[in-house]
């Protein structure tokens, strides 16, 4: 197993930074479905390195953990999948799961 600058970045890019963009828009259905039980955007975002954090926790943070030591071995497509499917969960539940985190 390796860790290269590379597929690092190409994690980065494909795990916690494809969460986040795919929040938003999660944000906005969620918030359209149910107005004003959601946080904002500014504390999800505030929020977001700690739920990225206890991620670890579930089980769409072992996708897209998991799919990042998959990289760094010799399953690079298998990685890549784990953890953008990892990602679009984390994603989705993020709005909801920030929420609870602020209010908590």
């Amino acid at each position: 197993m390796t860790f290269s600058p590379g597929k690092t970045l190409l994690w980065l890019i494909m795990g916690p930074a494809l969460a986040l963009l795919l929040a938003l828009p999660g944000w906005m259905l969620f918030d359209h479905l149910s107005p004003g039980k959601l946080t904002g955007v500014k504390e999800m975002v505030g929020v977001y390195p700690k739920a990225l954090l206890m991620s670890v926790l579930t089980p769409w943070g072992w996708l897209m953990y998991g799919g990042f030591i998959l990289m760094s071995g010799e399953k690079q497509r298998t990685g890549m999948i784990c953890t953008v499917s990892g990602a679009i969960i984390l994603g989705l539940f993020l709005p909801i799961w920030s929420t609870y985190m602020v209010s908590a």
